[in-house]
């Protein structure tokens, strides 16, 4: 389902980004509170844009599938490059075989048909050999392709219930099963002959954090004396909410070792050898 809209900040101003349309709201000195309220009435006049074009039987462009994924990776905004071309990705693999013919036009079964061969592809990775997707790769391209088709409705690019993919189910995947247990961890750690990898492992292990988290990670998010990490940039891309990161004293001993030996600059689990 499509999200609300809600302010958000950028370069010293509230924003939105309602069904795809800009709008600039107030400053942030201002406050939350005056750009909920410009925003509010702001939607009330595009509802009334939308609403006079209905009546006006104007109907949403015949947009081909190409043409409508351009404009929906134009306007896609992401905080990670990785999103963004995961998205292209299954855009570009869905406009090969769909491309040419008009997105109001394509129906559940093209879709499904799809996910479908999906199941049954594999890909090749550098010099390995072929293998299948995942049923989270899978479930991906559904996701990437389903939102696609919701913003051409929202922006009135397609007509309301034309989104192909709405119904398409996701396939099943099984979670984490286990977390490894103390002596299947040390067991890895000896086996690891790379120290700064090594140290990876002992802040993965020891701390509630993501891959991302770790290797992005700069000495002054460390805050030795409180015994956390203060990540300041959270994972969603319109939010400024910070990250609190709680470190154990075996944390604390590896990055006191690491600070001696490289120093503290830059990023705390990267060096230049």
């Amino acid at each position: 389902m499509p999200r609300f809209a809600k302010p958000y900040t950028e370069r010293g101003w509230y924003v939105s980004r309602p069904h795809g349309t800009y709008l600039k709201l107030s400053r942030v000195e201002d406050g939350m509170t005056e750009a909920r309220r410009i925003l509010k009435i702001k939607l009330g006049e595009l509802e009334q844009e939308r609403g006079d074009r209905r009546r006006a039987g104007q109907s949403p462009s015949n947009l081909t599938v190409a043409e409508m994924f351009s404009l929906f990776l134009a306007d896609l905004k992401t905080n990670k490059d990785d999103t963004f071309r995961d998205y292209q990705r299954w855009c570009t693999e869905f406009a090969k075989t769909y491309g040419h013919k008009p997105a109001r036009d394509v129906t559940w079964a093209e879709a499904n048909d799809f996910k479908l061969r999906l199941t049954t592809a594999t890909y090749v990775q550098g010099k390995q050999p072929p293998k299948p997707y995942r049923p989270k790769t899978v479930n991906h391209a559904l996701i990437a392709l389903r939102r696609a088709f919701n913003w051409a409705i929202d922006t009135d690019r397609l007509p309301a219930g034309r989104n192909p993919f709405e119904k398409v189910k996701l396939l099943h995947t099984e979670g984490r099963r286990r977390v490894a247990t103390d002596e299947e961890f040390q067991t890895l750690l000896r086996a690891c002959n790379n120290p700064a990898f090594r140290d990876v492992l002992v802040a993965m292990r020891n701390t509630p954090t993501r891959p991302q988290d770790v290797y992005t990670l700069e000495w002054p998010m460390v805050d030795r004396e409180n015994r956390l990490w203060v990540i300041h940039k959270h994972k969603t891309a319109k939010t400024a909410k910070q990250r609190i990161i709680p470190m154990n004293s075996e944390v604390e001993q590896m990055l006191r070792a690491r600070a001696e030996k490289y120093g503290e600059e830059e990023l705390v689990f990267r060096n230049r050898n």
